[in-house]
């Protein structure tokens, strides 16, 4: 955020090009460019800039933020956990039946690494216990 304001600051104000404020600012020029873009875009000069606090400057060269709707629809990785216990079953062919079965309903299916890790995430919240069972053995006879 101090970035923001100083370079607009340099540039606006001091008058410096974006290469001289990117080298005394030490971050990259296209960096400096897409902030002055912003704010010519927004129609803030250093005028206005002086007047807005951090937030609210941000808010008018940035816009607020877009929440990402998804669309994908969740597998059900219980069963995907129960297919993984089949001998020649892995989560590449699990992946796979699931993306089939998606594209026919016609709703969009994750991408092969988010649904491992979501799948990988879903494992860690599992109760693990080990389940034994104790004979018992039939009382000797004197």
């Amino acid at each position: 955020m101090r970035q923001l304001r100083q370079t607009l600051r340099l540039h606006l104000e001091s008058g410096l090009s974006m290469r001289e404020c990117s080298r005394v600012l030490g971050i990259a020029k296209t960096t400096v460019n897409s902030i002055v873009m912003k704010a010519r875009a927004a129609r803030v000069d250093w005028a206005i800039a002086q007047t807005l606090d951090d937030a609210a400057l941000e808010a008018r060269l940035y816009g607020p933020p877009v929440p990402r709707a998804s669309t994908q629809l969740e597998p059900d990785f219980a069963l995907v956990h129960q297919e993984l216990k089949r001998p020649g079953v892995t989560l590449q062919l699990l992946w796979e039946e699931y993306q089939r079965s998606l594209a026919d309903a016609g709703s969009q299916a994750y991408k092969y690494t988010s649904f491992c890790v979501k799948y990988r995430t879903w494992v860690t919240g599992l109760k693990r216990s080990m389940r034994q069972v104790h004979r018992m053995r039939p009382p000797k006879s004197p």
